[in-house]
């Protein structure tokens, strides 16, 4: 989780921070970035769905029915983890396309696009982690 919520804020924080500045120089950088990320987190997310189904079927028996309070917070974890994948669908495609393109230009103007992406990205991240602390110790 800490590679996925985090490499979303820092691919955002750069996002951001060349905006603000207006310098595009670093645009080669930023998609090499963005392309590590995205098998990053495409790893991080099957590693955690897989350890999440291995804890539902070691665990399942003795876990809350789905209409008990605890179940609803596992049903919205559960909910916020599929929408985070089919979010992140788009947007790896958006990366992928930006670096088979081989040119700066597609960057810079895909620049907000990508910015939203990865705020999105990194809110629904963190959604699922809250939900999953409170799950833990609640």
């Amino acid at each position: 989780m800490a590679v996925l919520v985090g490499g979303a804020a820092l691919v955002f924080a750069v996002l951001t921070r060349d905006a603000a500045d207006g310098d595009s120089a670093d645009d080669a950088h930023l998609s090499r970035l963005a392309e590590t990320y995205e098998v990053l987190f495409w790893v991080a997310i099957g590693l955690l769905v897989m350890t999440g189904i291995g804890n539902l079927a070691a665990f399942g028996p003795s876990l809350p029915s789905g209409a008990s309070p605890w179940g609803q917070k596992l049903l919205a974890k559960l909910a916020l983890v599929g929408l985070l994948m089919l979010a992140s669908v788009s947007r790896s495609m958006l990366v992928a396309t930006v670096a088979a393109s081989g040119s700066a230009v597609p960057v810079r103007e895909a620049r907000a696009v990508l910015r939203v992406a990865y705020a999105l990205t990194l809110g629904l991240g963190v959604a699922v982690l809250a939900l999953a602390m409170w799950l833990a110790h609640g």
